[in-house]
């Protein structure tokens, strides 16, 4: 009888461990899947005249951003050629966090 006691117990810490590993590593993987992603925002914009894409990017890149991937970017966004701009159109440009 006490052997099965002694048993029962070593059985009972092992699936409590096992359970906490398995608690512990979905924690984890959890954690670190969704902190890399940040829910692109943006801005819509309309286009006046005289605008050109270079001049709207400058507007809302930051110093570190090279301009030609913003604008390649903005381009995919919208679905547009940059050089087919025109006046009173409406474009969504990313904001940088």
């Amino acid at each position: 009888m006490k052997k099965k006691s002694i048993y029962l117990k070593k059985k009972r810490i092992l699936t409590l461990l096992i359970l906490m590993l398995l608690f512990t590593t979905g924690i984890t993987t959890y954690s670190t899947e969704n902190k890399d992603y940040i829910k692109p925002r943006y801005q819509e914009y309309i286009v006046k005249e005289n605008d050109t894409m270079w001049k709207i990017s400058a507007d809302f890149i930051n110093s570190s951003t090279d301009i030609r991937n913003f604008i390649s970017k903005v381009e995919e966004i919208n679905n547009i050629d940059s050089q087919k701009l025109k006046p009173g159109m409406v474009i969504y440009m990313p904001i940088e966090p």
